[in-house]
């Protein structure tokens, strides 16, 4: 049945409203089931990097710090391995900011889902992390816990800040206070986010026209004030060792925003044909936008990008899938900047992990949340060391050398080569 645009409106609205109770009822469910990952034995060892002698000490010690599971077991759950680092001295910190960014055109490749994972991967190993999500759909908002629009508002995202023209955003009297304002807390002490807010969707054309009449002398700055307008909020929030971007499905100029804020940007790459020509493309259309803009914004060709890898996604070794043939393609076509290990499928875990608004680090490989959403131990297993070898090679190679107090220590793991040549690779 054919329904006029009042009609039609009105069915999505009474959709809309439908669906956001059921994400309610869902969340408070999910608070009750969510699990919550205990370090335990050697687990807790390796996260700590102490001996078993040294965490027996601290528990007599600070007897505060662990959860017992019987008589002489001990556990820690992530936010108190934070207190234990600091009792050891031992805390994660960088000696700058970090901006990252995960950012493709095509949706489906896993983006807001390695956002949060890698973001919860740093939470785990001590790092001070805040996500921002830039995408107007909100999913990383949503794996966190949070419904845009419904359990925030517009002014808890950064659409009215980058709503609102340069000139009048550089004399903000409380720029840190409104960006603090904005933050909020998630499941781990030590991962935040600024969530997304549908009216994201609109920036695109403000910063468009903005930029444009910079351009044409009616606004009396230069444009990259436009193009750096998101470097220059993230560069009033402090406290983060860590900040990563959730990028958004486009070629304009928010997305030119996020490439100019980032450090490094990380680019799901499928390995499935039509996925992985898409992903072409993407970079393609990026390529042009910002070949454009070198020829109308003076002093844009003297700025670095960010250093920039490739990770293989939606990777699976069945013979009739063709994903190892497009896995050697991708590492052809991005050579050094291309992650050697790929991302393979691990959809049941991943769904339960969304499911939960948790990480696939935040889990057990033994507990009752397994069962909870239908998971087995190896499942679980294999999807986590597959991320933290992801992970680990994407730190030693792209963003550890960006770091001057990780030099030292490449050299040493065998990453010395990674030291040159990694900063403003595109």
């Amino acid at each position: 049945m054919r329904l006029n645009l009042k009609e039609l409106c009105g069915k999505w609205q009474g959709a809309v409203s439908v669906g956001q109770k059921l994400f309610s009822a869902l969340r408070e469910r999910n608070e009750r089931l969510a699990p919550t990952r205990h370090y335990t034995g050697k687990a807790l060892e390796k996260a700590l990097g102490v001996s078993p002698a040294t965490i027996s000490r601290l528990a007599k010690e600070h007897p505060e710090v662990f959860s017992s599971l019987g008589a002489t077991r001990r556990y820690a759950d992530p936010n108190q391995l934070n207190e234990i680092r600091r009792l050891l001295k031992k805390e994660e910190s960088n000696s700058k900011t970090l901006v990252g960014s995960v950012s493709n055109y095509k949706g489906g490749v896993h983006k807001s889902t390695l956002t949060y994972n890698l973001g919860a991967y740093l939470a785990h190993k001590g790092y001070k992390v805040l996500l921002i999500d830039m995408d107007a759909q909100g999913t990383l908002s949503l794996l966190s816990g949070l419904m845009p629009d419904v359990d925030t508002s517009v002014e808890d995202s950064l659409t009215d800040l980058l709503d609102t023209r340069s000139d009048a955003l550089i004399v903000e009297e409380d720029l840190e206070g409104e960006l603090l304002n904005r933050i909020k807390s998630t499941h781990l002490d030590n991962m935040d986010i600024i969530p997304a807010a549908m009216s994201l969707s609109k920036l695109e054309t403000f910063l468009s026209v903005e930029k444009f009449m910079c351009a044409n002398g009616t606004l009396d700055y230069p444009a990259t004030h436009v193009l750096f307008k998101l470097r220059y909020l993230i560069s009033k929030i402090d406290g983060y060792d860590f900040v990563l971007l959730d990028g958004t499905p486009s070629v304009g100029t928010l997305n030119q925003n996020i490439f100019w804020a980032s450090d490094f940007q990380i680019v799901p790459t499928p390995c499935i044909g039509t996925d992985l020509a898409s992903t072409v493309q993407y970079l393609a259309l990026l390529g042009e936008a910002l070949d454009e803009e070198l020829e109308v914004t003076p002093g844009l060709e003297y700025e670095m990008g960010p250093s920039q890898c490739h990770v293989p996604v939606k990777y699976n070794n069945k013979p009739n899938d063709n994903c190892e043939m497009y896995r050697q393609a991708i590492t052809t076509m991005f050579a050094e900047n291309c992650m050697h290990t790929p991302i393979v499928e691990h959809e049941r875990v991943i769904q339960a992990a969304s499911t939960a608004r948790r990480s696939i680090f935040d889990f057990n490989r033994t507990n009752d949340a397994l069962l909870n959403y239908a998971l087995n131990p190896n499942q679980l297993k294999k999807a986590v060391e597959n991320y933290e070898e992801v992970f680990e090679e994407v730190l030693h190679k792209v963003v550890y050398p960006l770091l001057p107090e990780k030099r030292e220590y490449l050299i040493q793991a065998g990453f010395g080569e990674y030291l040159t040549g990694t900063e403003g690779v595109v």
